[in-house]
């Protein structure tokens, strides 16, 4: 999601000031990850969450607004505490050296439990001392401050300050705000309101019953930070579906629908974890289960096991770590054919360094490729199963069997590398340009790996015999 934050980034300031006239919803939070800490968890389009202190977490039950399109949970405070981040949002910041809007929504809910709070939500921040933010507590529904630095970008000054109560009342209230960015030195106005009527369209920012202070120039303050707060309140406080855009449309109604859901998911932790765990990914919207690509990257400083316990399909899986990755569990890994822009994308797996292993079941629904590196080995320590479909083995590698593979009618084709184990295989296999090495006792727990010298061409009979078991029962059966 860092990536995708960096290339929006650029391209914004590539285009210079005609890239806020683009709509663009740059930020989207719908707090729909595990339900949980929401520490280290990620957003739908921005960065990941930093709450080393535990205040807030994600639950069910999402707040929901005449008109909105919504999803997912929401972020709820746990006890009044300090303000969290959302880190890594590169093209936040560069909203704020261009000309033209910005856009920002929140759905805000103070369950009235408690104290009023002093304010509810920060909006975008550079530091502890030059905040931009919307407190939406006031008896008139209108914010109860907003701040801004000064031009000089000097200790923050309150602009506003309407006092507290008012929305803090157990209701869910949408915050509308509107900043508009002028590319040369000189104020920029920021407007808020709060409730807006959907249906009505864009809100009259200048009639409307909000605030309008536009005396302060936000221009290169390195703003790049979404933040939320619970200061000064004594019941639960909760947020969601925060978006940021350049129009009207992006942030709310049928515009504000969600940006096309990656393809891509790769492993962030550095640990053992949950495949199915929506925080494990970049980008945030996994695990990846469906037309989607798995990729085990540089995340892992040491061998380390993802754990399947609800079946998953892909149509690719990568691995490329010097370590090894473990794919273990209770339920399988399924490879079946996806598509993209250009057609359909064949399934595929592939190693690209290091060794790994599949400790789970693996079953083909379409014919895959197996890509094994230079140096690097993929075994399947679990039953592999084919379906029908034809597996062909690439790359010069070595790819292990040390399980069964039931080819189900389907085959194995040796296009290239090795091809060894101690399992079995119960179907076709067409050696065509590559190396057949029964009897390798795959790998040790010291992760080498120990393989019998190449088969004499008696040896590579007898293997032909064996694998064309199935054949040679219905011959002796006649």
């Amino acid at each position: 999601m860092k990536r995708l934050s960096s290339l929006l980034s650029c391209g914004a300031l590539v285009i210079g000031l005609s890239g806020l006239a683009r709509a663009e919803l740059v930020f989207y939070d719908a707090f729909d990850g595990n339900h949980g800490a929401i520490d280290g968890q990620s957003s739908i389009l921005g960065g990941t969450w930093d709450d080393p202190d535990g205040r807030w977490e994600i639950v069910p039950d999402g707040l929901s607004y005449d008109g909105l399109p919504t999803e997912g949970g929401r972020a709820e405070a746990l006890v009044t505490g300090p303000r969290i981040s959302n880190i890594g949002n590169s093209a936040v910041a560069a909203l704020f050296d261009q000309e033209g809007f910005i856009y920002y929504t929140a759905l805000f809910r103070d369950d009235g439990s408690g104290r009023p709070g002093g304010h509810g939500a920060l909006f975008l921040t550079r530091d502890a001392n030059a905040d931009l933010y919307v407190a939406p507590l006031n008896d008139t529904k209108e914010p109860a401050r907003i701040r801004a630095p000064d031009v000089h970008g000097n200790n923050g000054e309150s602009i506003a300050s309407l006092g507290r109560g008012g929305l803090h009342d157990g209701n869910v209230h949408l915050v509308a705000m509107r900043i508009s960015m002028n590319a040369d030195a000189g104020p920029d106005p920021v407007q808020v309101v709060i409730d807006p009527d959907l249906a009505a369209g864009e809100p009259d920012w200048n009639a409307a019953p909000g605030m309008d202070r536009g005396h302060k120039d936000l221009n290169n303050l390195d703003y790049n930070r979404v933040e939320i707060s619970s200061d000064l309140t004594d019941g639960p406080v909760s947020f969601d579906e925060i978006r940021i855009g350049t129009t009207w449309e992006d942030v709310c109604c049928s515009g504000g629908e969600l940006p096309p859901p990656p393809t891509s998911f790769t492993w962030n932790q550095n640990a053992a974890g949950d495949w199915n765990s929506v925080s494990n990914w970049d980008p945030g919207r996994g695990p990846p289960n469906g037309n989607s690509d798995a990729i085990f990257g540089g995340a892992i400083a040491a061998d380390s096991t993802v754990f399947v316990d609800s079946p998953v399909t892909v149509r690719r899986i990568a691995f490329d770590n010097t370590n090894s990755y473990f794919v273990a569990g209770a339920r399988s890994v399924h490879m079946a054919t996806g598509t993209d822009s250009a057609g359909d994308v064949a399934p595929s797996i592939n190693a690209l360094q290091g060794s790994h292993q599949f400790q789970t079941i693996v079953n083909l629904l379409n014919n895959t490729t197996v890509d094994v590196a230079t140096d690097t080995t993929l075994e399947f320590a679990n039953r592999l199963n084919l379906n029908g479909n034809i597996l062909t083995k690439t790359g010069p590698g070595n790819l292990v069997i040390s399980n069964t593979l039931n080819t189900g009618d389907g085959s194995v084709i040796g296009a290239e590398g090795v091809i060894s184990g101690s399992g079995t295989i119960g179907g076709d296999l067409n050696n065509e340009n590559g190396t057949v090495s029964p009897g390798a006792s795959g790998l040790f727990s010291d992760g080498t790996l120990s393989v019998v010298p190449e088969p004499s061409s008696v040896a590579l009979l007898v293997l032909g015999l064996l694998v064309s078991l199935p054949w040679c029962r219905k011959s002796i059966g006649k």
